[in-house]
């Protein structure tokens, strides 16, 4: 038998140009009622940096949409997991654009409290988004699937509850980040990991779901 979790980005991809309704809340809205009408769960990694600065900026007239879609699936018991894009909290809204901080391209290479700082501030506004104090994601997925050098990031994801990740995917490499997947066991569907998500870790206190393909 094959296990799997469904899974998607919920995002504007890049640099926020598209429209959440086009881009965001249309292909959304056909998965939710295909799974749905299935009872099949899915993951939704909501990029909360993001959706926060388009709603501060007013950058976008279908937010309200998002935020909603949002919120039906919480209530309709689909999953919503983490997804963070850091650059998003320092970008600037210029000329209908947006400008992204690409010194915080990768999360795990900021300072720890920078690290505290912009999860702390994504879960809060994911709370505020559901009206749900108690919320916390179990799941994470690194923007750009960036999850190295774990730590601390791994320790602080977990400080809020999160007890999942899914970042790491086969062959994965981007060397300008200093990012290196290609060591991950395979043979494993999941695995424990602490110091690095791309090593099985019987001690680890997280779980890593890779983003799996195999012919």
């Amino acid at each position: 038998m094959i296990e799997f979790v469904f899974t998607l980005d919920y995002e504007l991809y890049g640099d926020g140009t598209g429209s959440l309704k086009e881009q965001v809340y249309d292909p959304a809205d056909l998965l939710l009622k295909v799974f749905k009408a299935r009872k099949i769960p899915m993951v939704i990694f909501v990029e909360a940096a993001e959706i926060e600065m388009i709603q501060r900026e007013k950058s976008d007239r279908y937010l309200d949409l998002v935020l909603d879609q949002l919120r039906w699936a919480y209530n309709n018991g689909f999953e919503l997991g983490l997804h963070i894009h850091p650059q998003w909290y320092r970008a600037r809204y210029e000329n209908g654009n947006w400008v992204m901080e690409e010194s915080d391209y990768n999360l795990c290479r900021l300072p720890a409290e920078r690290i505290r700082e912009v999860v702390s501030r994504a879960i809060n506004f994911l709370k505020m988004v559901l009206a749900d104090r108690d919320f916390t994601p179990v799941s994470f997925r690194a923007g750009n699937w960036l999850f190295q050098p774990t730590q601390p990031a791994a320790s602080i994801l977990y400080d809020h509850g999160i007890r999942i990740d899914s970042s790491v995917f086969q062959g994965g490499r981007f060397k300008d980040y200093g990012v290196d997947y290609r060591k991950a066991d395979f043979k494993k569907y999941y695995w424990k990991f602490w110091e690095d998500a791309a090593v099985s870790s019987e001690s680890g206190k997280m779980y890593e779901i890779p983003i799996y393909t195999r012919m």
